[in-house]
């Protein structure tokens, strides 16, 4: 009996290692050691948990053969349900970085196994279909579902604030933008974690610039630009300075291109490929007028970027990281 125990403390340790871990290469060696310990133990919850738990770290890594060789020992090992629903949202999780409509159909298999016995997955499941929906500029699809999901997570607090920023987002795209400001300043306010509040500061700059408030958004920026914990998250320090420096160019009313530049020597440093697309874009207006080669040069980066499609991976990998649903749904 103290055996076993041991042993489910070491595969439980390395599971929360490799979740806990910064490098690619701890978390890929944390979840193979704990999947191979959990083989020893010969108990299917064990295995079904560090087996999941590698899955989803391949899927990140983008460990393909790997992937797909455990996708289909997850399928035909366990035929329960609710194990069946986890295979369909892994491999919603797979294709989401490459094929928006089977990760779409996955996820909504996932979501219809899980609303029979878990509320909270199932809602899950329905976030990540509205994240695919609001990417594709299905935004009216992406509301709905939306508000499907919140009513699978009423009693999950800890979701309110993403869900209300994913209205805000919504809103925003259709125009709303006194409705985006609406969820904004809700997601704001049940908001405790730093980055998450960062992050919704920058969005209500955002509406300020597209309402031409130019005055309003180039504050709020320049406030979040001098957060002394703004320098221990490079991606959104970098997005905060490419948006001030593409406000201060919109109101001509200064120089916002030393912010661009800025912004792009930290987006190169950690290869954010959303921030540089999205910096790349305001550099290239910028330049339009004064330097027609340069303005070309970064349109052409943007174009080479979008057309790999990264951009929406690495979004979304930091919208799982940053609202800290990654632990409790995405690794079991």
């Amino acid at each position: 009996m103290l055996k076993e125990t041991m042993m489910s403390d070491s595969i439980n340790f390395y599971i929360k290692e490799s979740q806990n871990a910064t490098s690619e290469q701890i978390r890929l060696r944390s979840s193979e050691r704990a999947f191979l310990l959990a083989k020893k133990t010969e108990q299917d919850s064990l295995i079904y948990k560090a087996l999941y738990n590698k899955i989803h770290y391949d899927i990140i890594s983008q460990n393909k053969d790997s992937v797909n060789y455990y996708l289909k020992k997850l399928k035909n090992i366990y035929k329960q349900d609710s194990y069946q629903a986890s295979y369909y949202f892994l491999k919603g999780l797979y294709f989401q970085n490459n094929n928006a409509d089977s990760s779409f159909a996955n996820y909504q298999k996932s979501q219809k196994l899980y609303s029979v016995s878990d509320k909270a997955r199932a809602g899950y499941s329905l976030l990540m279909m509205a994240e695919i929906q609001r990417s594709s500029a299905d935004y009216n699809s992406a509301e709905e579902t939306l508000t499907k999901a919140y009513e699978y997570l009423k009693e999950e607090k800890g979701y309110h604030g993403h869900i209300f920023n994913s209205f805000g987002l919504i809103n925003w795209s259709l125009y709303n933008y006194d409705k985006a400001l609406e969820n904004y300043f809700k997601a704001l306010k049940i908001a405790e974690d730093p980055e998450k509040r960062n992050i919704i500061q920058n969005n209500i700059a955002m509406i300020h610039r597209d309402k031409k408030d130019f005055n309003k958004s180039r504050q709020i920026l320049d406030s979040l630009r001098k957060l002394p914990n703004l320098e221990n998250d490079a991606v959104m320090n970098a997005k905060v300075l490419s948006n001030l420096g593409y406000v201060i160019y919109l109101s001509k009313n200064g120089n916002g291109l030393p912010y661009l530049k800025q912004a792009e020597t930290i987006q190169d440093s950690i290869e954010d490929a959303f921030g540089k697309l999205s910096n790349y874009l305001n550099l290239s207006e910028v330049y339009l007028t004064e330097n027609s080669t340069m303005s070309k040069k970064y349109s052409v980066k943007a174009y080479e970027l979008a057309k790999n499609k990264l951009a929406l991976w690495f979004a979304l990998q930091h919208v799982l990281s940053i609202w800290g649903r990654r632990d409790k749904y995405l690794c079991q």
